[in-house]
């Protein structure tokens, strides 16, 4: 007769009519990606990036496996954060995610826009040379094309722009 329980700890325990056994179930972490990269103003959760893993799972921020996690949830500092599964005396599992962090850019700023009687094109960066992205109101989602030539007189909204990431606010200009 045979009989087979699962532990709590993902190990199996056998049972024979001659002899007990108990399976210890190799640790493994595998993740989602291995590479990110965030706004400087984003928080991430290192829970979510664990694809599977069997064992007891701890994340660090060194690769000696010094300095333990503990909240998960945080704005991340550009580095590697590694993960280690471990379950017993086995040899863990281990596996790391770069994170690289992008500034957050500030606030548009503008030299006051000339009076114009029939047409002006939005300029596409600010008077520090920032790449900006215009809409024509503060709620858009959507921005304007880039060049666009206004005729009509009102305020449009101005947006710093760094790769993905986009200032806090935007600039109203008229």
């Amino acid at each position: 007769i045979v009989t087979a329980t699962k532990g709590a700890t993902t190990n199996y325990k056998v049972a024979t009519n001659f002899k007990e056994f108990t399976f210890i179930m190799l640790p493994k972490v595998a993740l989602k990606e291995t590479s990110i990269s965030v706004c400087s103003n984003e928080e991430i959760n290192l829970s979510e990036y664990v694809n599977e893993h069997s064992g007891t799972i701890k994340w660090y921020s060194d690769s000696e496996y010094n300095t333990e996690i503990t909240e998960l949830i945080f704005t991340p500092n550009p580095q590697t954060y590694y993960v280690k599964a471990t379950n017993g005396e086995c040899a863990p599992a281990t596996a790391a995610l770069d994170v690289s962090v992008t500034q957050v850019p500030s606030k548009p700023t503008f030299d006051p826009i000339p009076a114009k009687c029939d047409s002006y094109t939005l300029p596409t960066e600010d008077k520090k040379g920032l790449p900006i992205k215009w809409y024509e109101t503060i709620e858009s989602v959507t921005p304007l094309s880039d060049n666009t030539t206004v005729t009509a007189t009102g305020t449009y909204y101005a947006e710093g722009v760094n790769g993905n990431c986009v200032s806090d606010s935007r600039t109203a200009v008229e």
